[in-house]
């Protein structure tokens, strides 16, 4: 998964996310106006819960694939698979496994430092190019007058 697609997905979880919040606040204020039973309402509080922790759900399984995805293509080391160490989670919904929040944080620093580290590779020979290019055009400049 690119950086746009992931970022582009997830704009859409965090959209859906807020919608799912607003819609279930109207409705919620919609029934203490009708002066609904306290249960109507619990079960609303209750269904928002869980329409949110599924959005919750499936927004760090998406955090958690795209780290990994971006992990391997900058040849960094993945967790090795260990649901008693703390670094893999099960998901409550899909029953398939993600990386932790500690360990999603961690690799998170790991992908930017290397990610950092490439980029300041990249900036050295940039600017040695750009002196180059510059050294040139100067004894060209000298050597046409």
């Amino acid at each position: 998964m690119n950086e746009i697609s992931y970022r582009w997905e997830l704009s859409k979880l965090h959209r859906q996310r807020s919608k799912t919040v607003d819609t279930f606040r109207r409705l919620q204020e919609k029934a203490r106006k009708e002066k609904k039973p306290r249960e109507d309402i619990q079960s609303l509080i209750s269904e928002e819960i869980f329409e949110v922790d599924m959005i919750d759900d499936d927004i760090e399984t998406l955090e958690s694939g795209y780290l990994i995805e971006s992990a391997r293509q900058l040849v960094l080391p993945i967790p090795d698979f260990d649901i008693d160490n703390g670094t893999w989670k099960e998901s409550k919904f899909t029953r398939r496994f993600r990386l932790s929040k500690k360990a999603m944080v961690d690799m998170r620093s790991s992908v930017r430092k290397e990610r950092k580290e490439r980029r300041e590779g990249m900036m050295l020979w940039l600017a040695a190019l750009i002196g180059i290019i510059g050294a040139l055009s100067g004894l060209l400049a000298v050597w046409k007058s």
